[in-house]
């Protein structure tokens, strides 16, 4: 009886994701990409390396904590968390561009030790 429970919930899992993904084959970056095409294709001519420091330039060049201004080390924060799964979802290009048409709005710049802190302190990962 155990085998077909489980069996019956593993189906009905697949039968909610076929029916309510709603992105159909796309992963979810290629989603986020098609339905912000407009922002990508504005940035398309820019490299990672130059959207990046558009951002930084954007959020300040600075450590919001010790304000250390070395940028080889300053890394951009999400301040209310869910970094990494907006990483996986929409990439470091996505991001950047998020951050530009955003004008910075749930972004900060922290220096690699603050930003660790920010995460051990906010349980974050």
């Amino acid at each position: 009886m155990g085998k077909n429970k489980n069996k019956h919930i593993k189906s009905s899992k697949k039968y909610y994701k076929d029916k309510h993904n709603s992105r159909g084959d796309m992963s979810a970056r290629e989603y986020y990409r098609k339905s912000h095409a407009a922002e990508f294709e504005k940035y398309e001519d820019f490299t990672n390396q130059e959207l990046r420091f558009m951002a930084m330039n954007l959020l300040g060049f600075e450590c919001v904590h010790c304000g250390i201004t070395d940028e080889r080390i300053l890394q951009i924060d999400h301040v209310f968390g869910g970094g990494s799964e907006e990483r996986r979802n929409i990439g470091v290009r996505g991001i950047y561009i998020k951050i530009l048409e955003s004008n910075g709005y749930g972004y900060q710049c922290l220096c690699a030790n603050c930003n660790a802190i920010k995460r051990i302190e906010n349980h974050e990962e």
